[in-house]
């Protein structure tokens, strides 16, 4: 080993030490604030407020303001203006001290104050406005299940007040509300049950996907989509008037360039295609318009379309069937899945084939006789990988048996020439029970 060499180990071994002794300060450091961040939250957690002048101060004024609106019918202006500084002083302290602010919303003062003030008929729309507004910023905040059940229905109270508004008024108290009871139900899906029973309210939410506003149109929609995910027959009646529906086509149509929206459109749109129902929830020319997105190449909106196309087999009529598989868009949505390298995508574009071939004898033709998708499906069946092979066998099952349904031996027999003998081949190699059911169910087809 010459000198040079000799050299550079040991550098490197030197640069080696420092890097552990670098590393070793680095994780101290760390061990160190971590500490000091805990034992600031610990003491932040002990604070009592109940002594605190500013606290005390404000629960009493809304204490004395509570009286005044229990012993009068008619709210005093003066009484009017204190509640609205009021109300303005807490909004501005859960920008400037948010724990000061959260000991506050803690308080059962706080909810029945504002609760009262949404409730009470004496109140005007301005102060109930300004109400609703420290209401939406507490539902920032976690609070208890009783707790946000109870702001909640105080926010509900405010449902029947919206037809009599004019429609920029609706806006601007539907995007409080919307805002607020949302982040409730994220926390605590029971707030769901109370959602679900206000008819009024799911005719309203549809106000703000009409508006000319991207912020006013994700907002309505980050409320149907989440309602949705959580009771799922949620807006029922203004998906079966096609409302809802109408109202993002337009907006689909009107903001194609805008991919955060586009996202969440699609995405809701997967929601309302999960609907347990015995009509159409998506029109055949919905479903085009979703299609034609797929030329953008976006996989983050591919997954999302397969899953809507996939559950639109299950409710679409034989005509609207027609009227999208030999389209061009289908087509390329077909392909763009099968072959792309994601295993999601793929997964969803099987999942898409399942329902194809389980759904009519005119979606299960399309399959049978398309040489590519056959080959692909006789691939995916000799890979024999597992969550593939499952879907595949689906598919299989569904040929066999729509083929079967409605048409003659001519047609189902290929289906069984074509894929018994890989199936027999792999049969017995899987230990999961549903995948051998389904092979001992095509083998006896």
């Amino acid at each position: 080993m010459n000198s040079d060499s000799i050299i550079m180990d040991e550098k490197e071994n030197w640069l080696g030490v420092k890097y552990v002794r670098e590393r070793y300060n680095y994780e101290r450091f760390r061990s160190i604030r971590q500490k000091f961040v805990l034992e600031n939250r610990k003491k932040f957690e002990n604070i009592d407020f109940q002594s605190n002048s500013q606290f005390v101060e404000v629960l009493e004024k809304m204490k004395t303001i509570l009286n005044e609106l229990n012993s009068n019918q008619k709210l005093r202006s003066s009484t009017s203006r204190e509640a609205k500084t009021l109300l303005a002083n807490l909004r501005n302290l859960s920008k400037q001290d948010q724990r000061l602010f959260t000991a506050i919303l803690e308080n059962e003062v706080f909810l029945i104050f504002h609760r009262f003030i949404l409730e009470n008929k004496h109140c005007s729309l301005d102060l109930k406005h300004d109400t609703l507004w420290n209401v939406a910023i507490a539902s920032n905040f976690k609070l208890s299940k009783e707790k946000a059940e109870y702001l909640a229905s105080s926010v509900l109270c405010l449902t029947g007040k919206l037809t009599e508004l004019h429609k920029m008024d609706q806006v601007v108290f539907l995007e409080k509300m919307l805002f607020a009871l949302t982040n409730f139900l994220l926390d605590h899906s029971s707030v769901g049950e109370l959602l679900q029973n206000d008819k009024l309210l799911q005719k309203h939410a549809r106000v703000l996907l009409d508006e000319h506003s991207s912020y006013h149109i994700s907002l309505g929609l980050w409320f149907i989509r989440n309602l949705l995910k959580i009771t799922k027959n949620a807006f029922e009646e203004s998906l079966a008037d096609y409302s809802i529906q109408n109202s993002i086509l337009i907006a689909l149509k009107n903001y194609s360039d805008d991919k955060d929206l586009l996202f969440e459109i699609i995405w809701t749109l997967t929601h309302v295609s999960e609907m347990d129902v015995q009509y159409e929830t998506l029109s055949s020319e919905l479903l085009m318009i979703v299609m034609e997105l797929t030329k953008q190449n976006e996989e983050f909106l591919l997954i999302p379309i397969l899953s809507i196309l996939g559950n639109a087999f299950t409710s679409l009529s034989e005509q609207s069937i027609k009227n999208i598989i030999y389209t061009s868009e289908f087509s390329n949505v077909l392909q763009s899945s099968l072959l792309s390298n994601n295993f999601m995508i793929k997964r969803e574009g099987l999942f898409l084939l399942s329902n194809m071939a389980a759904k009519s004898g005119e979606s299960a033709g399309f399959i049978l006789q398309n040489e590519n998708l056959m080959e692909f499906l006789k691939d995916v069946l000799k890979k024999q990988e597992p969550h593939m092979y499952k879907e595949a066998l689906y598919i299989v099952f569904n040929l066999c048996y729509t083929s079967s349904q409605y048409y003659s031996d001519s047609l189902q027999s290929p289906v069984k020439d074509t894929f018994l003998p890989l199936i027999k081949t792999a049969n017995g190699l899987y230990v999961d029970e549903e995948i051998r059911n389904l092979q001992n169910q095509i083998c006896n087809l």
